[in-house]
């Protein structure tokens, strides 16, 4: 069976095999019915007693496909053959993985970004000027954080 696409599953092979069968239905990607079983946030020791003692090295992270800086998210469409047949399918947005300099903090942000989102950014004149101008639901959660940071040093640097 194919891997859901959503999941990044960090262990090994050893670590797979001790797992209850429901976390191992989850890393396989088996299905129920047409949507695809929604995993867990987070597996630990304490979630499977007796398997790993303490803290597990097992992670089950969610890899949303979503812009950290606009929001921007997949869309659903249909495809329409020459004989006007319609298949439904998704349109994702181009998210690339960049490093953002932030100029009031003076270093480099990881952010998983979309291409639309890296043109707004250049075009409002950099990182920290699009995340003071920007209302917080449109961002994700780490760039919330980074927003609150460059504020804190903006604030800092004026007084």
């Amino acid at each position: 069976m194919a891997k859901a696409s959503y999941l990044k599953i960090e262990t090994s092979s050893q670590q797979r095999r001790a797992l209850p069968a429901v976390a191992r239905g989850l890393y396989e990607g088996r299905r129920s019915r047409e949507r695809l079983t929604p995993p867990p946030l987070a597996v630990t020791g304490a979630a499977f007693p007796g398997l790993y003692p303490g803290p597990s090295k097992l992670r089950i992270v969610i890899m949303s496909r979503i812009c950290e800086l606009t929001g921007k998210g997949r869309q659903v469409g249909h495809n329409v053959s020459h004989a006007n047949n319609k298949t439904k399918r998704t349109f994702l947005p181009n998210l690339q993985n960049v490093t953002l300099i932030s100029e009031a903090l003076d270093k480099g942000v990881r952010l998983r970004v979309s291409t639309h989102g890296l043109r707004s950014v250049e075009h409002v004149g950099g990182l920290d000027n699009w995340l003071t101008k920007t209302s917080d639901t449109e961002l994700s959660l780490r760039a919330r954080r980074l927003k609150r940071e460059v504020a804190k040093k903006l604030a800092g640097t004026a007084a």
